[in-house]
């Protein structure tokens, strides 16, 4: 996989972005019928503020002691809705950031494409 576009993802709380679906030769191509990673990083500056938002809530909850970082996976159909959302490693789930993540991603929608469903995966960093 190439490297993706520098984006201030650590002030997101996304430290690092991984979309498995796209494998292309560089940061603006796109193959054909498939999700890009410009496309990915588009959706995920859209939410940011959600990212945010679900970051503040974890630490001002009881289980703020849970720190580190949460990953992200999800899979994106050619309709652009996500589905399969899950956080890992254990010790996130039935967070409040991972509930809250959960919430937030599976009403994300991505641009419409023509491949096969794109795995995507990114970290989120608890404050």
């Amino acid at each position: 996989m190439t490297s993706l576009p520098k984006l201030n993802l650590l002030a997101l709380g996304l430290i690092g972005l991984v979309a498995c679906a796209s494998q292309s030769h560089g940061p603006n191509s796109r193959r054909a019928g498939q999700l890009s990673n410009d496309d990915i990083f588009a959706v995920l500056r859209e939410n940011s503020e959600a990212v945010k938002v679900c970051r503040e809530r974890h630490k001002a909850s009881s289980q703020s002691r849970v720190i580190g970082e949460m990953r992200v996976g999800l899979i994106v159909d050619p309709d652009g809705r996500t589905r399969d959302v899950a956080v890992s490693p254990p010790n996130f789930e039935d967070t409040v950031l991972a509930e809250c993540m959960l919430s937030a991603v599976r009403s994300w929608t991505f641009p419409p494409f023509t491949g096969r469903p794109a795995p995507v995966s990114f970290p989120v960093r608890s404050l």
